[in-house]
C-alpha cells in the first residue's frame, strides 16, 4: 500500500487506508493527519488535482474542484523598500473561488464525502470555512449543516445562509465544534473541523507550490494560525522537501470582533503545531487588531492589495517584527480571506471616523437592531422569542440581555419605560442604529 493513502495516528502511529473514511484513530481517539507524500510529481488535473499524486485523496476518481490553487506568488517590491528585506514575496490566497485557502482543503473533503458515500458534511465555523465547504458541497450535490457562532460578521452569516442547506447559530466555536463532531458521527454524515485529515490534505498543495522558490537556503515561510490546520500543513511539507526553511505561524492575539475569524481561543491543533514549527526551526508570533489594521492600510497602499484585515496577519507580522526578517534572503507572507468589502472594514481601513465602534455589531446585534427597529419598543424576551422562532438562533435568554446592554452603551438603542402599574424595561432604536441598519 503506497503512503499516498495513508493517514495515520500522531499519537500512536497507527495508520488506516484513507478509503475507510476514518476521522479518528480507532485505537487512541487521537485525530488522524494525511502521511507526507513519498515523491513529488504534479499532474494534470484542475485545481489542487494538478497534485493528485502527492495527496491522499488523490486516490479517488470523482473529482471536485473549482479551479481552486495555483494563487500566484507576488514579489512586494514596495514593502521591500519599506522593510529593507532582500526579498518580499506574497502568496495570495484571495484569488481563490471563495477568497480563502480554505478552497484548497474544501476540494479534498468533498471529494472525499463524495467518494464514501457521505450524504451530508456537518461544518464547524468561524465564517470562512462554512462557506467554502458549503460551496463546494453544492458543487457536489451534497447536503451541508453549518454551525457558526451567533456572533460571526454578518458578511459572513449572509453567505453561509445563502450557501449551506441549514445553519444552526450557537453561542460560541467551541461549541459549534462540540456540536459539529457529535453531529458528523452519525451514519451517512462527516464532521469538517480543522482535525478533519481530508480538509488538511488540501492545504498542503499550498506548500506544494511554494517548494520551486523555497527548496533550498534561508527562508522564512509566514502562516497565518487559526486552529492551526494551514501551519501543521506546510510545515509538514516544507519540513521534509526543503533544507533551512523556517515556518513561522502568526496567531492573532485579541478577540475583538475585527479579528473573531482568526483569533481562535484554543486552536485544535496548538499542540501539533508547536512541534511541527519547531521542526524547521519555526515559532508563533502574535499581532494585535491595531496591527493586522496597520497592515491592511499598508499593503493597500504600498502594494495595491486591499485584502480584509483578518488576512492580513501574516504582513501584520512581518512589520511588526521586521528585525526578525531583515537577515533571511527570502520572506513568503501567505495573504488570505479575500478583497476587503465589509463598509465597516473598509472605512477603518480608510481611516474614517466612528468606524470602530460600529465594528463591535455581529450578526446577533444586527438582527436586534432589526427586530428593535421594526416592533419596538420591545422588551429583550420578547425579541428572544422573535429571534429562536424566526431565525432559528439558539442562544440563552441571558446573551440577549447582554448584547441589548452592549447596544445600549454603543447608543445603538436607548431604554423607555412602559406605562402601567408593572413598569418594564423597553428598548428603542436610536437614530444611530438606524444610521447602522442603513449601511
Amino acid at each position: 500500500m503506497s503512503m499516498k493513502k495513508l493517514l495515520t495516528c500522531p499519537k500512536c502511529g497507527t495508520s488506516y487506508d484513507v478509503r475507510l473514511g476514518r476521522i479518528s484513530c480507532g485505537k487512541c481517539g487521537s485525530p488522524l493527519l494525511p502521511k507526507p507524500p513519498d515523491t513529488l510529481r504534479a499532474g494534470g488535473g484542475p485545481g489542487v488535482w494538478v497534485w493528485s499524486d502527492s495527496l491522499a485523496t488523490g486516490v479517488f476518481e470523482k473529482r471536485v474542484s473549482l479551479y481552486e490553487g495555483m494563487t500566484p506568488l507576488i514579489r512586494a517590491h514596495n514593502l521591500e523598500r519599506i522593510l529593507g528585506a532582500k526579498e518580499v514575496l506574497l502568496k495570495d490566497e484571495s484569488r481563490n473561488p471563495t477568497g480563502t485557502f480554505i478552497d484548497r482543503g474544501a476540494a479534498t473533503v468533498v471529494t472525499a464525502a463524495l467518494n464514501l458515500n457521505v450524504m451530508r458534511l456537518v461544518t464547524a465555523s468561524l465564517g470562512d470555512l462554512g462557506i467554502s465547504v458549503a460551496t463546494y458541497a453544492r458543487r457536489a450535490g451534497i447536503r451541508c449543516k453549518v454551525l457558526i457562532p451567533a456572533t460571526a460578521p454578518p458578511v459572513k452569516t449572509y453567505q453561509t445562509l445563502a450557501l449551506a442547506d441549514s445553519v444552526e447559530f450557537v453561542e460560541d466555536y467551541e461549541r459549534a465544534v462540540h456540536k459539529a463532531e457529535r453531529y458528523g458521527s452519525k451514519a451517512g454524515s462527516m464532521p469538517v473541523t480543522a482535525r478533519n485529515p481530508y480538509l488538511i490534505d488540501g492545504y498542503r498543495t499550498l506548500a506544494l507550490e511554494l517548494l520551486n522558490e523555497v527548496r533550498e537556503g534561508d527562508a522564512v515561510v509566514l502562516v497565518p494560525v487559526g486552529d492551526g490546520a494551514l501551519a501543521w500543513a506546510t510545515c509538514q511539507i516544507l519540513s521534509k522537501f526543503t533544507h533551512g526553511v523556517r515556518v513561522i505561524g502568526v496567531r492573532a492575539s485579541s478577540t475583538s470582533p475585527l479579528l473573531k475569524d482568526v483569533a481562535v481561543r484554543k486552536p485544535l491543533l496548538m499542540d501539533l503545531l508547536r512541534d511541527a514549527l519547531a521542526s524547521t526551526g519555526g515559532f508563533i508570533l502574535e499581532v494585535s487588531e491595531n496591527d493586522v489594521i496597520d497592515a491592511a492600510k499598508t499593503l493597500a497602499g504600498a502594494e495595491g492589495l486591499l485584502i480584509e484585515p483578518t488576512g492580513v496577519t501574516a504582513v501584520a507580522a512581518l512589520l511588526k517584527y521586521s528585525g526578525e526578517f531583515s537577515s533571511p534572503s527570502k520572506v513568503v507572507a501567505v495573504i488570505t480571506g479575500g478583497p476587503a468589502r465589509d463598509p465597516a472594514v473598509l472605512s477603518i481601513i480608510a481611516e474614517s471616523k466612528g468606524l470602530r465602534e460600529v465594528q463591535r455589531v455581529g450578526f446577533t446585534k444586527m438582527k436586534i437592531l432589526e427586530v428593535v427597529a421594526m416592533q419596538g419598543p420591545i422588551h429583550p424576551y420578547a425579541t428572544w422569542k422573535i429571534l429562536t422562532s424566526r431565525y432559528g438562533l439558539k442562544i440563552s435568554l441571558r446573551s440577549i440581555y447582554q448584547h441589548f446592554n452592549e447596544l445600549l452603551s454603543m447608543g445603538l438603542v436607548e431604554v423607555v419605560e412602559s406605562s402601567g402599574e408593572r413598569r418594564r424595561r423597553l428598548f428603542k432604536i436610536t437614530e444611530k442604529g438606524v444610521e447602522y441598519i442603513r449601511r
